[in-house]
């Protein structure tokens, strides 16, 4: 029986555990992210032609929306409307692939595109974010 415990007690120790997934609060993850990318503010439009405080491009626009593209920038619940379905569409795309849906990479996909999440979760923009998500706990 001890050497069964003891087995046991080592395997457990060579078996990592696995992380306990983050709860992100999405409201307040959408907020760090208009405030990083244009100080909350709606009308803003970037240097590459994006709209809207979560900075929009057309081709993401067009993924949620058959809306006109100006009106990213004119009617803010619609454009929070598509910020909400782009949150839950990089949520479930990072799940699927068993990529950690954390502030940090779901702040680097919404900045830099799926793809990029895992590479880009230690950048500057992603630590703003998580900076910002942590101020509003």
């Amino acid at each position: 029986m001890n050497t069964l415990l003891a087995l046991g007690a080592m395997v457990g120790a060579v078996i990592p555990k696995a992380p306990v997934p983050e709860v992100i609060d999405s409201e307040r993850l959408l907020a760090a992210i208009a405030m990083v990318e244009t100080g909350n503010d709606n009308s803003k439009l970037g240097k590459w032609g994006e709209r809207s405080a979560w900075q929009f491009g057309k081709p993401t626009w067009r993924q949620y929306t058959t809306e006109p593209f100006h009106r990213a920038s004119t009617d803010r619940l619609l454009s929070k409307r598509i910020a909400d379905r782009h949150y839950q569409y990089l949520s479930t795309w990072l799940q699927r692939r068993k990529i950690a849906v954390t502030v940090r990479t779901l702040a680097a996909a919404w900045r830099y595109g799926e793809k990029w999440a895992l590479l880009l979760q230690d950048s500057d923009y992603a630590e703003r974010v998580e900076n910002l998500y942590k101020s509003t706990e």
